[in-house]
């Protein structure tokens, strides 16, 4: 079968029961963004094979055309892991297209795409960006992931939102938790475009706050942080399975670092980059400021 992600396809052989797992895999859905999955196996930029192995500790070997995962799968080696490892090869694929993925949230309005960003949970990246949808007109481009192409655009992201987290229940519509993109267009407006990135911002989201604090990021600034966000991904820095023990071996190469350092450089100096700081009603009402005035 062929898990397609943006521009990216992964021709993926495994066995039969495997298959059928992966296809129902609300995860799947999720954790890679804009995930397809279509039995045309013509065209393909990669190829993954899953093997079956009683060895004690998974092997990953990753080629440029092809690459595979051998372990106890189903015993040490979860879906979960499987999936992990699926998007790797993806994101692989993505960057040699020039397509990246930021970890965040991202809606859009008038064409101009807003995304949320920041390295750790918590900070109220989903719950900005919902926020906004419910009660400023935006439209959800998606969440977790975000892909954005060589021009700046948001080309979409993972459309099932997940709550993770108990305080979601609390700052979200409950109604909106793990449903599938069919149901969830009847909750809230989703993306039909490519938006161009417009605004990043990097919130942190309190009960308790008044006013908001806030600072304008420079180009430098800007540039740094987003070439330490994307370049994350493709080094593997959060990606490790069998039980968060065994890291997966970096991906990047001098080339697509090079391309990527450029793409950094050249988005940079388009967009504009805040940290918020304060309640969610004043920190999106702020957004929605910036987007009317610019």
């Amino acid at each position: 079968m062929i898990i397609s992600s943006g521009p990216a396809n992964l021709l993926v052989i495994c066995s039969a029961d495997l298959e059928n797992r992966l296809r129902t895999s609300t995860f799947l859905e999720s954790y890679i963004p804009e995930a397809v999955i279509s039995d045309n196996s013509s065209v393909y930029d990669h190829r993954l094979v899953l093997y079956n192995s009683e060895i004690m500790y998974p092997e990953f070997n990753f080629g440029a055309r092809e690459s595979s995962l051998t372990g106890q799968i189903n015993r040490l080696i979860s879906l979960m892991d499987i999936i992990t490892v699926i998007d790797y090869c993806l994101e692989f694929i993505r960057e040699t297209k020039s397509v990246y993925c930021l970890h965040g949230s991202a809606v859009a309005k008038d064409d101009k795409g807003v995304v949320f960003i920041g390295a750790v949970s918590g900070l109220g990246k989903t719950t900005a960006a919902i926020h906004l949808c419910y009660h400023h007109g935006f439209s959800f481009v998606g969440d977790e992931k975000i892909l954005i192409d060589q021009n700046g655009c948001l080309i979409g992201g993972s459309k099932r939102i997940i709550f993770n987290k108990e305080f979601l229940s609390q700052s979200l519509d409950p109604a909106i938790n793990n449903l599938p993109l069919h149901d969830l267009k009847q909750k809230i407006p989703i993306c039909q475009t490519s938006p161009q990135l417009k605004l990043l911002i990097i919130p942190i989201v309190s009960t308790h706050s008044v006013g908001v604090e806030s600072e304008k990021w420079t180009e430098a600034k800007t540039n740094f942080h987003l070439y330490e966000e994307l370049t994350r991904k493709i080094r593997g820095v959060s990606r490790r399975i069998q039980n968060f023990s065994f890291p997966l071996p970096s991906l990047d190469t001098p080339q697509l670092a090079g391309y990527r350092s450029d793409f950094c450089r050249s988005v940079s100096s388009k967009i504009r980059a805040h940290y918020f700081k304060g309640n969610l009603q004043e920190v999106t009402q702020t957004i929605v400021n910036l987007c009317n005035s610019s």
